[in-house]
């Protein structure tokens, strides 16, 4: 009996807010590597004929970074800029420079034309069936983190009204950000009209009771939805995979940008990560080299993926559903030759039997009729649970963003459907200019940023702003004196969700 094999991957970045910062590089990176090659090579799939369907999910923080026309423009000559670089280095191997001029090309003219409009072309693969499209909550939200009903129900109301507006009908699937859960998220889910979720592996394997299929089929979970869980081997195959899995590869420590450019870097690789010496010894990088080899390591993927659905089929009896689940920047971004790798496996499985790439509805549609479970509290943070967003150096994020929850709810209250008082057209603005706030706040990564030694100064002083904004604004509210210097510097901070309603936090 054949298994089936779902690929879900995640498209987020985190908020950079409207000014330019040195994080802007993150989002230009993983666009030239990442978003563009992943789309391009799913609408190759389909011009090709190959059925091999992937869920995908995009964050609204990610596509309202790409709709801002600003940040395009910058975007836009930060790549002119690294195709020039590209040009001013001739002492540096010449085949690596060419492979990293037409990337850095092919995305700057993706930002002048309409290939750039990622959701757009993902909702056109959507409706052709070669992708199910995924909500992720409104800001990416570590959901067990918010203990307050109302703010977990308020990120997944905005997560399905912003995915209405952006892609024109409903999400049956969710993306938990962190893969986070705990027995409240499956009502909020479904309350919110999501059908299924993603979990990671142990999140079923210490279910209550014990699904007899452990990762390897879906449950119906606390609150009626039907949670995947992903598959723990493939989890940890995945994790001796990147960009030090072959000597072929980019060695991404090696960047001749600072050299030739003002001393940042700019993504130009030109050394390959050999076996042995220091960077300056590297061999140079051949692009050829290094795709043929990860082509190989994807047939070598695909082949254990297809002998491990053989071996769990006559384990198990029934049809097994394996499910890989990553962040999309692993591919492209994180790792240079990853699209490479995506494609040749999605060709490969799709040529096979034993894992044929299927979308989560079809899982549904094809497997035993689903047991009820209790799922455990997990993320897929290291650990598997909460312990990366509360260690020392973090923690103090969390009371920030709860602080600014209890305010909004309090706002909610007094100005919402059941006070005595309307706010008038600009208070209305003011107050759906909290809400968006607060949802930012709530973000997940503020605190995996604090944690980090390089972004935890910028991470503190993005947060920082948005509280500030937060309660400038809210003190005009108490006073009813709402100014439109602040309220339009507040929307400008978060120009997010434009149909968020402060009502969701009523």
């Amino acid at each position: 009996m054949a298994g089936a094999f779902t690929l879900v991957l995640s498209m987020h970045r985190p908020w950079l807010g409207a000014d330019p910062c040195p994080e802007d590089e993150w989002l230009l990176a993983s666009l030239a590597g990442c978003y563009l090659p992943l789309v391009d090579l799913l609408e190759r799939l389909r011009e090709d004929g190959v059925r091999a369907p992937v869920a995908v999910a995009i964050s609204p923080t990610l596509t309202a970074m790409l709709d801002d026309p600003v940040r395009r423009a910058r975007l836009h000559r930060a790549l002119a800029d690294r195709e020039a670089a590209c040009s001013r280095a001739p002492d540096r191997p010449g085949e690596a420079l060419s492979f990293h001029r037409e990337r850095f090309k092919a995305a700057r003219l993706a930002l002048e034309g309409s290939a750039c409009d990622i959701p757009g072309r993902l909702r056109a693969l959507e409706e052709d069936g070669c992708i199910d499209l995924l909500a992720c909550a409104a800001t990416n939200a570590l959901l067990p983190l918010l203990p307050q009903p109302k703010a977990l129900q308020a990120q997944l109301r905005l997560a399905a009204a912003e995915h209405r507006r952006r892609f024109r009908g409903a999400a049956a699937g969710l993306w938990l950000p962190e893969c986070g859960w705990d027995r409240r998220v499956g009502p909020a889910a479904a309350e919110a009209g999501f059908e299924y979720v993603f979990l990671e592996h142990h999140a079923l394997e210490r279910a209550r009771p014990r699904p007899r299929c452990g990762a390897y089929a879906p449950v119906r979970a606390t609150g009626g939805v039907f949670a995947f869980a992903r598959d723990p081997e493939l989890v940890r195959a995945a994790a001796r995979l990147g960009p030090y899995a072959h000597p072929d590869y980019a060695e991404l420590a090696f960047d001749v940008g600072p050299e030739i450019g003002d001393g940042r870097p700019m993504g130009l690789h030109t050394r390959k990560v050999g076996t042995k010496g220091t960077l300056a010894d590297k061999p140079p990088y051949e692009p050829a080299a290094a795709r043929a080899a990860a082509e190989t390591q994807a047939e070598e993927f695909a082949q254990a993926i297809e002998a491990r659905a053989a071996r769990l089929a006559l384990e198990l009896r029934t049809r097994p559903a394996l499910t890989a689940a990553f962040e999309a920047e692993l591919f492209g971004h994180e790792w240079l030759e990853g699209p490479y790798f995506l494609e040749r496996l999605l060709r490969r499985l799709a040529a096979g039997t034993n894992a044929q790439p299927k979308l989560p509805e079809w899982v549904l549609a094809h497997a035993p009729e689903a047991e009820e479970v209790e799922p455990e509290c997990s993320t897929w943070g290291p650990g598997g649970y909460l312990d990366p967003w509360l260690r020392d150096e973090n923690a103090w994020v969390v009371p920030h963003a709860h602080g600014l929850t209890e305010r909004m709810l309090e706002l909610a209250a007094r100005f919402g459907p059941k006070a005595e008082a309307y706010p008038s057209p600009l208070e209305e603005r003011a107050l759906d200019a909290c809400a968006r706030l607060t949802a930012l706040a709530q973000a997940s990564d503020w605190g995996l940023l604090a944690g980090s030694r390089r972004q935890a100064s910028w991470a503190g002083e993005s947060l920082a702003k948005l509280v500030s904004s937060f309660l400038t604004l809210r003190g005009q509210l108490e006073e009813r004196a709402v100014d439109a210097d602040a309220l339009a510097k507040a929307e400008r901070a978060s120009r997010i969700l434009p149909d968020a309603d402060f009502r969701v936090y009523a």
